[in-house]
């Protein structure tokens, strides 16, 4: 929900913009990091980490240049920033219930590879 609703706060009057992309930001980056770090010690997926990676230096790049982008650059920053986010954790949420169906014992590996 977040990645959505930052791709649509440049439309979104000034006067809204409580501590504008900042509070997004870190609300952005605790959520992922739970999420994914969580997911990622099940299923070990570089590419989630890739993903979210690419998708918070979109997001945090967007937040810095802001004052310097017409409406429409930032909105497209912030709009691949925020998809490249949901991929990964769309990514996460299916790699993550993969690995919690499986009957799986402690020295087992739930990696990417062995579920495709």
């Amino acid at each position: 929900m977040a990645p959505i609703l930052l791709s649509i706060a440049p439309i979104i009057p000034k006067w809204a913009h409580f501590g504008h992309g900042w509070i997004w930001i870190s609300f952005i980056l605790i959520v992922a990091v739970w999420s994914i770090g969580r997911g990622y010690k099940k299923h070990k997926s570089k590419t989630v980490l890739w993903l979210a990676g690419f998708g918070v230096v979109f997001l945090l790049g967007g937040t810095l240049i802001e004052e310097q982008l017409t409406v429409l650059m930032e909105s497209a920053i912030f709009f691949v920033g925020g998809t490249l986010m949901t991929l990964a954790h769309w990514k996460n949420y299916k790699l993550e219930g993969r690995c919690s169906t499986r009957s799986l014992s402690e020295n087992s590996d739930c990696s990417e590879r062995k579920l495709n």
